[in-house]
């Protein structure tokens, strides 16, 4: 699954909407939706990890956000300069990230990757 929707993702990284940085890179195109049995997700990016792994990046209907990760929404709308230590980042990503663990519980998915 991860190397499926890496490939996909590749579209995204050449749209000509793409912003990019080092890092990132942030288009306006749709996410992928993503079916496993008896429940959905939405993956709104891929993740290459320095030490070589990947993961999904996704919102899960079945989890809510973290107070801190609330928190950090409201420092970013009122407009004041937010930093965070790597430690903080890995865990206000825990709950969005999505690696070959937890999706090698699943034989099946079905996808759906709007394209222009």
């Amino acid at each position: 699954m991860l190397e499926y929707v890496k490939r996909s993702y590749c579209h995204f990284s050449s749209s000509p909407n793409t912003q990019s940085t080092s890092k990132t890179h942030q288009t306006n195109l749709a996410p992928i939706y993503l079916q496993r049995p008896r429940h959905s997700l939405t993956i709104v990016g891929f993740e290459n990890r320095t030490n070589g792994s990947s993961n999904l990046l996704v919102f899960d209907p079945a989890f809510r956000l973290s107070r801190d990760m609330e928190k950090l929404l409201r420092r970013c709308e009122s407009g004041t300069d937010v930093r965070v230590t790597p430690r903080q980042a890995r865990a206000l990503l825990k709950p969005f990230r999505r690696g070959r663990p937890q999706l090698k519980r699943y034989k099946k998915f079905e996808t759906l990757a709007l394209t222009t």
